[in-house]
């Protein structure tokens, strides 16, 4: 799913969101990812397309605050 953010910002939230689960996952954060898939399937159609052969600008902001997460205090990033 993270591959998957670099040509569907609209699941970068929710995706980066889940991810923090990785270690200890539980059924409400495995039912998410099985909506996120749900929702993936209709939604095929849509997309970022980058172009190979034309002049392609790309900007990237990032921010990262240390303790930033109220829940338990991890460090957070995000990006845009």
């Amino acid at each position: 799913l993270l591959y998957l953010t670099t040509t569907r910002c609209d699941i970068m939230f929710v995706v980066c969101n889940r991810a923090r689960y990785q270690l200890k996952p539980r059924q409400p954060h495995l039912s998410a990812v099985n909506n996120i898939f749900r929702y993936l399937k209709g939604t095929i159609s849509l997309g970022l397309c980058y172009p190979s052969k034309t002049r392609f600008f790309i900007q990237e902001f990032s921010d990262a605050k240390l303790g930033g997460c109220q829940l338990d205090q991890k460090s957070t990033t995000g990006g845009c």
